[in-house]
């Protein structure tokens, strides 16, 4: 992978009876075929990142994230890749969980991984014991200036014809390096996957002061990597009926959402483009927590 490479998405068509029935032309940005793994946002976060620490000759990156975080994993293949080192401080999950498919992966591409309590994450985070000047410390879900830089990229492959362009939203960097590349007649539309109303705004506030977006709080599902039978139901349909998998803690949500905007006359009459962040390897991870085969 060629972190320097200038990326631009295959853009295609969703169209089926629901989407003709409120009037909405909507297409998906195909974000998540960048690579299996460093896929979607992540490689668009981590992109000026690894190349800040390549162009600077640092050892490598430090990051951190929860045993399901799509960033930790791709972090740990992005650097491998490069041929740099990895080390991840990873919150150990409810019940003390440490083993994962999302940590299997980062463990196997060679992330030094370091585990911490849940009620003490914060702090210990801090006291780490790395050397700084030597490695470059990017916070969970890739939320810094190089990483927001890079998810300005995203909008190269989106026609300027797009009235409403829809994202899923956890940390709130993606949204808002879509924003400081958008044109002002663009509105954008992020979906919150957190049970946290209005965090999404104040956090989308420190990257930018534009307001050309809209958050929607109800579609979490009951927080983060959190699902049920409606969601696995309606990520098995989407599946059957156009071919595109889905994961359940962002792009599920996402699509949803827009399914039920669209299905209670919210959105209509409306160019959409909704953006794949990927992720999709954190799928096997949530099919064995809820016990769930979605793509057959």
């Amino acid at each position: 992978m060629d972190f320097s490479e200038k990326v631009i998405s295959r853009l295609c068509v969703i169209s089926d009876e629901i989407t003709q029935q409120a009037g909405v032309s909507l297409s998906m940005l195909r974000e998540d075929e960048i690579h299996s793994l460093v896929s979607g946002n992540k490689f668009r976060k981590l992109k000026y990142n690894v190349l800040f620490v390549q162009e600077n000759k640092l050892k490598g990156i430090v990051t951190y994230g929860g045993p399901h975080s799509n960033h930790v994993a791709a972090t740990a293949v992005a650097c491998q890749l490069a041929n740099i080192s990895c080390i991840g401080f990873v919150r150990k999950g409810f019940g003390n969980l440490i083993n994962t498919p999302t940590l299997e992966t980062a463990v196997d591409a060679g992330m030094q991984v370091h585990w911490l309590d849940n009620d003490t994450f914060t702090a210990q985070k801090l006291r780490n014991e790395v050397d700084e000047e030597d490695f470059l410390h990017i916070p969970e879900g890739g939320a810094n200036t190089l990483g927001v830089k890079g998810c300005g990229e995203i909008l190269i492959g989106i026609p300027r014809g797009a009235e409403i362009i829809a994202v899923a939203c956890g940390t709130g960097s993606t949204l808002a390096g879509m924003l400081q590349a958008a044109e002002s007649e663009q509105q954008l539309l992020g979906v919150n996957v957190l049970k946290a109303p209005g965090m999404m705004q104040k956090e989308v506030s420190k990257w930018t002061v534009k307001k050309n977006y809209q958050i929607l709080d109800d579609y979490h599902f009951g927080g983060y990597a959190k699902a049920n039978e409606e969601l696995f139901t309606f990520i098995a349909w989407f599946y059957k009926q156009h071919g595109i998998m889905l994961d359940m803690v962002y792009t599920g949500k996402l699509m949803f959402a827009l399914y039920q905007e669209m299905k209670t006359g919210k959105l209509v009459n409306k160019k959409v483009v909704a953006i794949h962040t990927g992720g999709l390897q954190g799928n096997k991870g949530m099919e064995k927590r809820y016990g769930v085969s979605l793509f057959k």
